[in-house]
């Protein structure tokens, strides 16, 4: 059997996530919607946040971070983007794209009070100022997770 073929030459095989990265993003991607769909306190918030910090420890394994960069409808973990196809990293990326956020830096030690903190901040409808245009100082506010704000500071435009 050959390799399709397209004008440019054989199709290349296109990277894709370890099975980690990605159960731990579909955990981070529901968590956040039962953090935006349930008051606070529910019964469901505490074993949805305990799986995400789960799948988060093992994917910190032998490494002390893990970042996320956010696009309007892809997340790129370690150089590798998101199906934008998938439904569910889809909306994690749309909702974190509409706070403005540029990236996620999640640190070995993470808790499940701090995610829950977190995740309560960014299931917050977005009526008023997205967060990555409000006060950098609220970004920074937990010891194992930073958000970064979406940016065009080194943004160069060429002729």
């Amino acid at each position: 059997m050959t390799e399709p073929t397209s004008p440019s030459g054989p199709a290349k095989p296109q990277a894709t996530l370890s099975r980690d990265l990605a159960d731990f993003l579909i955990e981070l991607s529901i968590a956040l919607h039962k953090h935006a769909m349930y008051p606070g306190g529910h019964p469901s918030l505490a074993p949805a946040t305990e799986r995400v910090v789960e799948r988060l420890t093992r994917v910190l394994e032998g490494r002390s971070t893990l970042s996320l960069g956010v696009a309007r409808q892809q997340l790129v973990i370690e150089g590798v983007a998101t199906d934008p196809k998938n439904p569910v990293l889809k909306d994690l990326a749309g909702r974190l794209h509409r706070h403005h956020l540029g990236a996620i830096t999640f640190r070995q030690g993470l808790a499940p009070r701090e995610l829950h903190d977190v995740l309560k901040l960014l299931e917050a409808d977005r009526t008023g100022e997205p967060l990555g245009l409000g006060p950098r100082e609220r970004l920074s506010a937990w010891a194992h997770v930073r958000l970064y704000p979406l940016t065009y500071e080194r943004l160069d435009l060429l002729e």
